[in-house]
């Protein structure tokens, strides 16, 4: 009788030990196949996508730290519309969104390039390069040599920041060719770091 017990006994505890042990599950090693490579994956995108963009954050960088907005002064002797004091004091405080309408209705009274750079410098703060090279380019091609050389600069930081090298290059160089110009030097410094 006791070996009896004993057989079953040690195959309860074979039957106990074959329910302790999970089933094989094959899935399960391709489901854990899936997870590692899904790992990798993310992490080649992570060291790609982080050495090629810091690359273009680090030229950003760069013509951010060339950048500043103009300022606006008006003349303290001159007979100034309140308008203009108003619209000056929103420029003057940053409040790029709420001056824009009024540069806005300045231009279609009476278009005025000098409103141009100014509402440009506003769309650069605001982000919106775009509609900031737009105005800077009519500066640009304007007649007044000294709002010309400004819209060439701010035309070419806008250009660099929205990724245009080409044109961004292309206007800093004319800015260095003018030897009396007033951005003679950044340009070329801007231009040897590109």
């Amino acid at each position: 009788m006791s070996k009896s017990k004993k057989k079953t006994g040690k195959q309860k505890t074979a039957k106990q030990s074959q329910l302790h042990k999970p089933p094989a599950k094959p899935w399960l090693k391709y489901l854990l196949f899936l997870g590692l490579l899904a790992c990798l994956v993310f992490l080649a995108t992570q060291f790609f996508g982080n050495s090629s963009g810091s690359k273009g954050s680090k030229g950003k960088n760069l013509v951010s730290s060339y950048y500043a907005p103009m300022p606006l002064q008006l003349s303290e002797t001159a007979n100034i519309k309140q308008e203009f004091k108003d619209m000056a004091k929103l420029y003057n405080d940053k409040k790029y969104a709420e001056v824009i309408p009024v540069l806005n209705g300045f231009l279609s009274k009476k278009p005025d390039v000098k409103w141009n750079l100014y509402r440009g410098v506003a769309y650069y703060e605001m982000g919106e390069l775009v509609k900031a090279e737009e105005d800077f380019k009519l500066l640009a091609n304007s007649a007044n040599i000294y709002l010309a050389e400004h819209g060439k600069w701010y035309q070419a930081l806008s250009a660099l920041q929205m990724g245009d090298n080409g044109l961004g290059k292309t206007l800093l160089q004319q800015l260095v060719d003018k030897p009396q110009g007033e951005y003679v030097k950044r340009a070329g410094e801007l231009l040897s770091k590109l």
